[in-house]
């Protein structure tokens, strides 16, 4: 039984190596959109390692088709849920992983960039649609506050940040006992108030009686 049991795990280990290939040409397909290409190879191999998993030969599907499939569907998944810093609405996620590799056919094929209408028939989507895909997609990245900017003439945003000013403490403290300060209109207003309060006049009492 142990035999037989080293016997599959052998052959599963050598059937995900000799498809390595093939993931890592999947992973290519994603790359240049945000992502490292080492944590594409990742994702795709752990769509190689599901494929196995669950290929059946009694299907009659070849284990290539079936992985490739499986492959795809988890690097889309990656994109879909981890790969965008402001998430946008599902059906815009699916619509542009669909709209970049047809915009490489397209420009193979016609020697140019494609139009947006062009792009629009071929994933059977509107112009509009295709323009709202393309557009999230552009903004998928987040940009670092201390990323060096093209021109060098510009700041880092981070340099253009404000700051909290400390002198904003003196002020309160300032505006606290400013009505206590001499020559502020409420000073002898509240120096009056004090002089006639109950406890002002306890403490002068004894003084009267004698």
């Amino acid at each position: 039984m142990a035999l037989v049991k080293s016997t599959l795990t052998s052959a599963r280990d050598e059937t995900i190596e000799r498809h390595r290939g093939l993931a890592v040409s999947l992973a290519a397909r994603f790359s240049g959109r945000g992502e490292e290409m080492d944590d594409l190879i990742q994702v795709a191999l752990i769509g190689l390692t599901k494929a196995v998993d669950r290929y059946d030969a009694d299907r009659g599907t070849a284990i290539t088709t079936f992985a490739t499939a499986t492959i795809l569907g988890e690097l889309k998944r990656h994109f879909r849920d981890r790969a965008w810093a402001v998430r946008p609405p599902r059906r815009v996620h699916e619509l542009f992983l669909r709209v970049q590799p047809v915009l490489d056919e397209l420009h193979q094929e016609l020697g140019r960039s494609p139009r947006i209408d062009e792009v629009a028939r071929r994933v059977g989507a509107s112009a509009e649609e295709v323009l709202e895909a393309m557009d999230a997609g552009s903004r998928r990245a987040a940009t670092s506050l201390d990323a060096s900017p093209a021109d060098d003439r510009v700041r880092p945003l981070s340099s253009m940040l404000g700051a909290e000013d400390e002198r904003f403490t003196g002020i309160d403290n300032h505006l606290s006992v400013q009505p206590f300060l001499p020559g502020s209109p409420n000073a002898s207003g509240r120096s009056s108030a004090c002089a006639s309060s109950p406890a002002s006049v306890r403490a002068r009492s004894p003084n009267r009686s004698e």
